[in-house]
C-alpha cells in the first residue's frame, strides 16, 4: 500500500473515531510517520 493511502485511512480514522484515546494514538503514528505501523492497522 501506498503512502498517501495509508495516510488517507488513517486521516479518516481520526476524523470518524470518537475515542480520544484511540484517535490520538493514531495521531502520533501519523506525526511519527510510522507507515509500518499504519499499514498494518489500515
Amino acid at each position: 500500500m501506498e503512502k498517501a493511502e495509508i495516510l488517507e485511512r488513517a486521516k479518516a480514522y481520526i476524523a470518524a473515531e470518537k475515542d480520544e484515546r484511540f484517535r490520538k494514538e493514531v495521531e502520533e503514528l501519523v506525526a511519527k510517520e510510522d507507515f509500518k505501523e499504519l499499514e498494518d492497522r489500515f
